[in-house]
C-alpha cells in the first residue's frame, strides 16, 4: 500500500486528503498481492519489448521505461477505482471554511472599506497566517484584491507568497459579492469572468470553482444552471438560517439542481459566517460534534459536517488572537487541526469541500431541484428604491445595445472591438449594472451610498452611450437603427 500510495502521491493524480484507505486485512493482501503479480508481468512485457523493438524508439520520444512508469500509474488508478470507497466515508470530519465576510457597502461607503476594513483584512490575517502553520484563510472579491495592490503593496506581495502555498485561497471566482435576484443572466457571468481573468493574470490561478454568497437575499433557480455551464462545482452560503422559506426541509450539504437539470453541490447549513466563539475548543475530541457528524453519515452517507468561522460582523479583518486571555479561535483551531481524536479537523477551501462531497457522492445525497427563496431579511429590498431598480433595468439594455453595435461595427470593418473600455464600463464599482454588487441594487445601504449608486450608473450610461454612437455613426446597417432604438 505504501508503494501504491507513493506513486500516486508522486502522479499528483491524488491530493492527500484522499489517502487515507481503510479496508479489511484480507481483502487489502489479496488485492495487494495481485497488484504486485500484474506489476511483475507488466515489467517483464515492457523489457522485453524495450530489448526488441528499441531501435524503433526516436530519441526525441518517451523512452520504454517513461511507458513503464505511466503504465504502472495506471494500473494503481484502475485498481483503486475499483476499491469500495462506502469504508472512507464514515471517517468522522469537520471542515473549516475560515473566511471574514466583508460588505463592500453598507452602513458605510467605499471610502471606509479601503481605508479601514481591507486594510485590517489583509494585516490580521497575515499576522494569523504567520503565527499558525495550520491555518488557512478563504476570502473572495477581486475588487478587494485591486485595492489591497493599489493601497498597500507592501503586505500585497507578501500576499502573493501565500496564495502560493495554497495557505491563503482566493474562494469564489467574482469581482465582487453579487445580487442575484436582480441581476440578469449575462450580468452575474461576467462578474464571474472578469474575477477569473483578473485572478489569472495576477496570481495564475482561475480563483475558485465555488460560489461564493455568504450573505445575499435569497438563490434563483437559475443560478446552479449558469454555474455549471461556468465551470463552478458548488454553491455556498449562511444567508438560508435568517429566514429561508424552505430551511428546515433543506439537508446540511446536498446538490442543487437548476432549471435545464445541470447541477451543483450545495452547502446550505454551515452556521453563521462569523461564528468562531463555539469553536473555542479542541474540536478533534467535541462529543457534540461527533454526534452531529454521526447523524449526517446515517442521513446522507458521508460522516462530514462543514462550519464557516469568521470574525464578528461584515467589516472583514481577522479572529481575535487573545492567547490566555478570552477569545482565541486562531489557536484552537490551529490546535484542533494537529490533534488526535475521533474527528479530523481540517481548515479547507470551498473547492476541496466539493471535491470531498463529490469523492463521496452516494444515493443518500438530496438533490433540491427549485429556487432558494427567502421569506424574511432582505425581501423588502427588492420593492424599494424603484429608481435604482429602473435604472439598473436600463442600463442592462443599453450595455446589450453597445455589445451588439460594437461586434456589428468590427464585423462590417468599421472599428475594433472596444475590449478594455467595456471591460472597465462593467467594473464599475459603484455603478448598479451590469455588476451590481450585493447591497447595491437590493437597496441595503446608507442614503449616500444610493446616491453613489445612481450617479455610478447615470455615468455608465453615459459612457455606454458614447462607445454605441462612436461605432454605429460608421455602420450603414439596419443594426445601427436597431440599436437606438433600444437605447
Amino acid at each position: 500500500m505504501r508503494y501504491l500510495i507513493q506513486l500516486l502521491s508522486k502522479s499528483r493524480l491524488l491530493n492527500s486528503d484522499k489517502y487515507f484507505i481503510i479496508y479489511d486485512k484480507c481483502q487489502f493482501l489479496l488485492i495487494m498481492t495481485i497488484f504486485k503479480n500484474l506489476m511483475t508481468l507488466w515489467r517483464s512485457l515492457l523489457k522485453w519489448i524495450k530489448r526488441n523493438f528499441e531501435p524503433y524508439f526516436e530519441t526525441n520520444k518517451p523512452k520504454p521505461v517513461n511507458l513503464m512508469k505511466k503504465a504502472e500509474i495506471s494500473l494503481a488508478c484502475l485498481l483503486l477505482s475499483c476499491m469500495p470507497v462506502s469504508a472512507q466515508a464514515d471517517s468522522k470530519t469537520l471542515m473549516f471554511i475560515s473566511d471574514s465576510h466583508l460588505d463592500t457597502q453598507w452602513n458605510w461607503d467605499v471610502v471606509t472599506t479601503i481605508d479601514e476594513y481591507v486594510k485590517n483584512t489583509l494585516e490580521q490575517n497575515l499576522a494569523l497566517l504567520d503565527k499558525y502553520p495550520n491555518f488557512r484563510f478563504n476570502f473572495e472579491g477581486a475588487i478587494r484584491y485591486k485595492w489591497m495592490k493599489e493601497y498597500y503593496p507592501a503586505q500585497y506581495a507578501r500576499l502573493q507568497s501565500y496564495i502560493d502555498s495554497d495557505r491563503w485561497h482566493v474562494s469564489g471566482c467574482a469581482v465582487d459579492a453579487n445580487d442575484v435576484m436582480v441581476s440578469s443572466a449575462e450580468a452575474i457571468m461576467r462578474n464571474w469572468l472578469y474575477g477569473s481573468v483578473y485572478y489569472k493574470n495576477e496570481f495564475g490561478v482561475r480563483g475558485g470553482r465555488d460560489i461564493m454568497l455568504p450573505d445575499c437575499f435569497g438563490f434563483p433557480y437559475t443560478l446552479p444552471s449558469l454555474a455549471a455551464h461556468c465551470g463552478m462545482t458548488g454553491f455556498h452560503t449562511a444567508k438560508l438560517s435568517w429566514g429561508s422559506a424552505i430551511y428546515s426541509s433543506l439537508p446540511p450539504f446536498g446538490i442543487w439542481q437548476g432549471v435545464d437539470g445541470s447541477q451543483i453541490y450545495a452547502v446550505y447549513k454551515p452556521q453563521a459566517y462569523d461564528s468562531h466563539e463555539a469553536y473555542n475548543k479542541d474540536m478533534a475530541n467535541d462529543a457534540e460534534m461527533e454526534r452531529i457528524i454521526s447523524d449526517n453519515y446515517s442521513k446522507y452517507g458521508l460522516a462530514t459536517e462543514i462550519r464557516y468561522v469568521g470574525p464578528r460582523s461584515d467589516h472583514g479583518g481577522g479572529l481575535k488572537d487573545n492567547a490566555g486571555n478570552g477569545e482565541n479561535t486562531p489557536y484552537w483551531l490551529n490546535y484542533s487541526v494537529a490533534a488526535e481524536g475521533p474527528v479530523k479537523v481540517k481548515l479547507s477551501t470551498p473547492d476541496e469541500i466539493f471535491e470531498h462531497l463529490a469523492l463521496y457522492k452516494n444515493d443518500k445525497y438530496k438533490v433540491h431541484n427549485d429556487e432558494l427563496p427567502m421569506r424574511v431579511h432582505g425581501v423588502g429590498a427588492y420593492t424599494s428604491q424603484a429608481v435604482l431598480k429602473n435604472w439598473n433595468r436600463r442600463n442592462e439594455l443599453l450595455a446589450d445595445a453597445a455589445e451588439k453595435a460594437s461586434v456589428a461595427a468590427e464585423w462590417l470593418g468599421a472599428g475594433a472591438y472596444p475590449v478594455e473600455t467595456a471591460q472597465r464600463m462593467d467594473e464599475q464599482p459603484l455603478a448598479g449594472a451590469p455588476r451590481r454588487p450585493h447591497r447595491h441594487v437590493d437597496s441595503q445601504g446608507i442614503y449616500l451610498f444610493a446616491e453613489r449608486i445612481l450617479a455610478g450608473q447615470q455615468d455608465f450610461r453615459r459612457r455606454v452611450h458614447q462607445c454605441s454612437r462612436r461605432f454605429c455613426r460608421f455602420s450603414r446597417h439596419p443594426c445601427r437603427r436597431y440599436s437606438y432604438s433600444i437605447i
